[in-house]
C-alpha cells in the first residue's frame, strides 16, 4: 500500500538560501536577493553520507558564513525514532551539547552520532547579527550495506507495562520450523537468545549463529566481539522493556546481515516474549542503508507512526512452546551487489491483506500465513 513519502524534503515556497525551494529546476526562482547562506541540495559535499555507529560532524560556517549570535540544530530520526520520541522523549541517536529535547543542541557545530541506518532530517536556524534569521533543512543520508531489520513498539521500554518483543530472523537457507517449540534449537532462528556479536550467548547452552557468512570489520557494529570483529548475521541491541546489562530499554531491537548472498530470501517474525499489555509493533526493513519498507505501527496521542497498527498482538507468556502472539511479517529477497531488495508481507490464509498474527502454539516456518500475492 503507498503511503506518504519519508525521509525526504517536498516542495516548499522558494526563499532566499540558494536552493530549489519549490523543486521547478531554478535556484531562488522570482527573487531578488543575495542569501545571506546556502542550503545543500541532494550530493551536496558539504552533506556526505553517514555510517552507523560513526560519529557526523557539521560545521554551521559552510552554509551561513557571516557574523551569528545564536544557532540552534534539529536532527528528526526514522519512523522508531520518532515513536520513541512520541512515547518516552527519547531517541536513538546523540548530538553533541544537546538540549532537554535530545533532538536539538546548539552552537556552531553539529556532533551527531546515529545507531540506524535510514535518513534523519536536519534543520539549521541561525540568528545572525545583523538581518532576517537564516533556516534551511536537509538530509543526512547514513548508510550501512546489506539487510537491516529494526523492530520498535509503543511500550518500548516502559517497564513492567513494556513488555518484551522479541525480533526473529529465519536462516535464508531453509523453511524449517522457528526452532522455538521444543527446547531450544538454534539453527535457522537468530533472535536475542544466540544471535548477539558477543560469546557466550544469553542463552549459556547455545554457541552464536553461523550461516556462513564472512564477518565485518569492527567498526560496522555497536559492540565488535573480543577479536574485534562483527558477526553476521548479528542483534545489536536485544530491548527487552528495561535497562539489563546490554540490552537497552530505548533503542529499537536490530538484526545485520552486511554481506547476503545474491539472492538470500529472509523472513522476519516478532514474537511477543513477555508480557501481558497490548503491543503496536512497528518492523523497518533497510536495504543498503535506505529505507525500504514499514509494516505495522502504533496510534500515540492521535497520530500515526508508520503504517497501521498491528491488531492482536496482545501478550506473551515467558516461554518458547506456549500460546504466545507471533507476527510473521514479510519476505525480503536480497539483490547484490546493489543492495536492493523486494519486500513481500504476508497476510492470514485466505487473506489478501492485514497482518498475519498467530496466538497458537505453532512455531512452523509458515503457520496460518502465506505470502501476499502481487
Amino acid at each position: 500500500m503507498w503511503s506518504d513519502c519519508t525521509g525526504g524534503l517536498g516542495p516548499s515556497p522558494e526563499v532566499c538560501d540558494g536552493a530549489d525551494n519549490d523543486c521547478n529546476g531554478v535556484v531562488d526562482d522570482g527573487l531578488s536577493c543575495t542569501p545571506a547562506g546556502t542550503c545543500p541540495a541532494a550530493g551536496d559535499p558539504r552533506v556526505p553520507p553517514g555510517r552507523p555507529f560513526i560519529a557526523y560532524h557539521l560545521d554551521g560556517s559552510t552554509f551561513f558564513p557571516g557574523a551569528a549570535t545564536a544557532w540552534r540544530w534539529r536532527v528528526v530520526g526514522g519512523p522508531c525514532d520518532q515513536l520513541l520520541y512520541a512515547t518516552r522523549t527519547r531517541v536513538s541517536y546523540t548530538l553533541g551539547g544537546a538540549s532537554s529535547d535530545p533532538r536539538e543542541s546548539t552552537g556552531a557545530a553539529l556532533d551527531f552520532r546515529p545507531t540506524l541506518s535510514g535518513d534523519y532530517t536536519v534543520t539549521l536556524t541561525v540568528t545572525p547579527a545583523s538581518g532576517p534569521v537564516f533556516t534551511c533543512t536537509f538530509v543526512i543520508a547514513v548508510r550501512a550495506p546489506g539487510v537491516r531489520f529494526e523492530l520498535c513498539w509503543d511500550h518500548t521500554g516502559a517497564a513492567p507495562a513494556g513488555g518484551d518483543i522479541d525480533l526473529w530472523v529465519h536462516d535464508p537457507r531453509g523453511t524449517a520450523d522457528w526452532g522455538l517449540t521444543s527446547g531450544f534449537d538454534p539453527d535457522q532462528t537468530c533472535g536475542p537468545y544466540n544471535c548477539f556479536n558477543r560469546n557466550p550467548q544469553p542463552l549459556a547452552s547455545e554457541s552464536r549463529q553461523d550461516w556462513g557468512y564472512a564477518d565485518s570489520t569492527g567498526s560496522a557494529c555497536r559492540a565488535p566481539d573480543s577479536g574485534g570483529v562483527c558477526h553476521n548475521p548479528r542483534i545489536d541491541v536485544d530491548n527487552n522493556g528495561r535497562t539489563s546489562g546490554t540490552n537497552s530499554d530505548s533503542d529499537p531491537e536490530n538484526i545485520n546481515v552486511d554481506d547476503p548472498r545474491d539472492g538470500d530470501r529472509f523472513r522476519v517474525a516478532a514474537y511477543y516474549w513477555r508480557g501481558t499489555v497490548a503491543q503496536q509493533p512497528m518492523l523497518n526493513i533497510y536495504c543498503g542503508g535506505a529505507l525500504r519498507a514499514t509494516l505495522g505501527g502504533a496510534m500515540v496521542g492521535g497520530a500515526l507512526y508508520g503504517s497501521a497498527p498491528v491488531p492482536g498482538f496482545a501478550s506473551g507468556l515467558g516461554a518458547f512452546d506456549r500460546t504466545a502472539s507471533f507476527w510473521r511479517i514479510a519476505d525480503v529477497r536480497v539483490h547484490e551487489p546493489a543492495d536492493t531488495c523486494d519486500v513481500v508481507p504476508l497476510v492470514s490464509s485466505g487473506a489478501t491483506s492485514g497482518a498475519c498474527v498467530d496466538t497458537s502454539t505453532d512455531r512452523s516456518f509458515d503457520g496460518p500465513c502465506h505470502l501476499r500475492a502481487p
